[in-house]
């Protein structure tokens, strides 16, 4: 299954960037934070770091080519044998603490269990974090 990544707001109210230069191809391993493509906006040159590790799958938008923000720019395949895309947890948070990082931490929802183990901590009624 394929996962895309699209262009983030850099900031400062822009709304658009041009896509400068590819660091990667597709075929190629790219690990989570390496840079994967240069932008430009009407502000400033911006590496843009892989939110994700993986295979590039297809470049989908061309150097040179302006695109908004939101835009699907690359996509990438999971590295063999992975759930899931984004930082590998080794093992599961404490309960009272994945419950006080569920607003602050992406992707954690999608962390194997972790509903139940979220309604679990909430139906305790000496966890601090069920208020």
């Amino acid at each position: 299954m394929n996962k895309e990544f699209r262009l983030p707001d850099v900031g400062e109210g822009l709304t658009e960037a041009d896509i400068v230069s590819w660091h990667v191809k597709p075929g190629d391993a790219v690990t989570i934070n390496q840079v994967i493509v240069e932008i430009e906006t009407a502000k400033a040159v911006v590496e843009l770091p892989s939110p994700f590790a993986g295979t590039v799958s297809s470049l989908l938008v061309a150097e040179g080519q302006t695109v908004d923000v939101g835009t699907p720019i690359i996509l990438f395949n999971p590295p063999a044998g992975t759930p899931f895309f984004g930082p590998v947890i080794s093992r599961p948070p404490e309960p009272e603490v994945a419950v006080r990082l569920w607003g602050s931490v992406t992707g954690l929802a999608s962390f194997p269990g972790f509903a139940e183990l979220k309604r679990s901590v909430r139906e305790r009624p000496s966890c601090p974090a069920s208020a």
